[in-house]
């Protein structure tokens, strides 16, 4: 009895065990997807891919046809758009403080002269205080000067004490001086002489007033009201932005086409339908070495404000190149595998091969092929990344 037991027991392990088995084998077949190689006596060539037709209906694969046309490619830049550092204010203080006031905002135009922030500073006070000590001893060496001339005149005091007198009042002008251009570039009011008759007065104010330099555009602000600053802190960023840069790099095989003063059409990706003119001003002098390009810069009108600071584009010189017949085809038919740029052409419904092809320029949606096509081969335009993905999975389960 314990025989028979033991074996049924082995009977139903072992049908377990062939159907598991049945299983796993049916599993990677449907992984498939119905994809094998067409060519399995071939070898070298891998890139062939049959779909069953199960498969290839469920891909929307569509087909263009690549053909000799006539072919105008321009040069694209990619780039972005940036202030121009010439028309751009950074406006801060060398004294620390404390912020009181900001008054615009981002966005907010701001005209030449106008106060955008307001800070307090002990050393306000330092300043006025040395400016006005300085004039005093000017002020009173002039007199002095004055005085000794005037004994040298009656012979009660010798030239040397002029002279000495001369050269020390010479000093203090130019202390003075020092002093009063030290209160001009932190924008301190350069107080009177008549401050000198009440000093209580000008020891009051520890205010400053920043004004702008230039009309324009408020860009930045870096700091808020109430922030204690240390010396030479930036409060706010001006720009006039009337006009800004296409900043771009152009690559080496490019330069040959860039003359300076040249027409640049740049299209903005926030504006897609709308297309700027302007021209070409900078041309780099260093290559870039790991990139192997170089900077260029088109300046652009914008008193519309459309442009804004940091907003991605492209731009296209009107000076075409590459004219002349070519093979071409859509740009959704290029494809990247291991590096490398090819397309996938039907063979036949159910048949596509991967071919490498060397690209040439672009002209709107279009992509001229050096090499690697010819003239009425049938590429798949739409479906080929799921023909990448099949190709690769194959690839990988060969190996």
């Amino acid at each position: 009895m314990k025989t028979k037991t033991k074996f049924i027991l082995i009977v139903i392990i072992g049908v377990f065990s062939f159907a598991i088995y049945q299983w796993i084998v049916n599993y990677k077949s449907n992984a498939n997807l119905g994809i094998e190689n067409i060519d399995t006596k071939l070898e070298d060539n891998s890139n062939i891919i049959k779909l069953t037709e199960d498969l290839r209906y469920k891909i929307p694969i569509q087909i263009s046809e690549a053909s000799n046309q006539k072919f105008n490619s321009s040069i694209e830049l990619n780039g972005e758009i940036v202030a121009d550092p010439d028309l751009t204010q950074t406006i801060g203080t060398r004294l620390k403080g404390k912020v009181l006031e900001i008054r615009k905002k981002e966005g907010d135009n701001v005209r030449k002269g106008e106060v955008l922030v307001v800070m307090d500073s002990p050393e306000v006070s330092r300043l006025k205080s040395k400016y006005l000590a300085s004039l005093a001893r000017l002020q009173a060496t002039q007199k002095n000067t004055e005085r000794i001339k005037e004994l040298v005149k009656l012979k009660l005091s010798a030239d040397q004490e002029a002279r000495n007198a001369e050269a020390e009042s010479s000093t203090w002008q130019l202390e003075m001086k020092a002093d009063k251009e030290n209160l001009i570039m932190n924008d301190i009011p350069v107080p009177s002489s008549e401050s000198l008759k009440d000093q209580s007065s000008y020891n009051q104010g520890t205010k400053i007033y920043l004004t702008s330099p230039i009309n324009g555009t408020l860009v930045t602000r870096h700091v808020t009201p109430g922030n204690i600053v240390s010396e030479n802190s930036i409060f706010v960023t001006v720009a006039n932005l009337n006009t800004v840069w296409f900043s771009a790099r152009a690559f080496e095989k490019d330069l040959q086409f860039l003359k300076l003063g040249q027409d640049v059409e740049v299209i903005i990706n926030a504006y897609p339908d709308t297309s700027y003119t302007g021209r070409l001003s900078y041309i780099g002098s260093t290559l870039d070495k790991d990139t192997r390009s170089i900077p260029a810069r088109i300046t652009l009108n914008n008193k519309n404000r459309d442009l804004k600071i940091g907003l991605y584009g492209k731009a296209f010189l009107d000076e075409r190149i590459q004219t002349g017949e070519k093979i071409i085809i859509p740009e959704t038919c290029v494809l990247t595998i291991n590096s490398k740029e090819g397309v996938f052409i039907q063979n036949s419904d159910l048949e596509y091969e991967w071919k490498e092809i060397e690209t040439g320029g672009r002209q709107d949606t279009w992509i001229a092929v050096n090499s690697g096509l010819k003239n009425g081969d049938k590429v798949v335009s739409n479906g080929g990344y799921s023909l990448k993905s099949l190709l690769l999975k194959h690839t990988f389960g060969e190996e």
